[in-house]
């Protein structure tokens, strides 16, 4: 686990977001790699860092909670263009 980094200037929408961001029994994960599986039931995300093959964390998610974190994702990411004017590049994330 690493020491946190908080966001100096985050906009928490949601009022348990900035309990979580400062709590101490709560790990902070950074990662800059991911693959994604899918199965009949899951979603599943391996997070990774630094091109390692060992993984930081691996996610489970169901298909409702998979799209919601999809589009969570895409609209902060459309929010900070938007307040930046811009864009900010895809980069390649998986080994498929």
């Amino acid at each position: 686990m690493s020491k946190k980094q908080l966001p100096h200037d985050a906009n928490f929408k949601h009022p348990d977001m900035e309990t979580a961001l400062y709590s101490t029994d709560i790990p902070n994960i950074y990662f800059n790699q991911f693959m994604v599986a899918v199965s009949d039931n899951d979603v599943v995300i391996v997070l990774q860092r630094n091109m390692k093959k060992e993984a930081e964390a691996v996610l489970n998610l169901s298909y409702p909670v998979a799209k919601a974190l999809s589009r969570s994702i895409n609209d902060a990411i459309g929010d900070f263009e938007l307040k930046t004017r811009q864009k900010t590049a895809d980069s390649e994330h998986s080994e498929e």
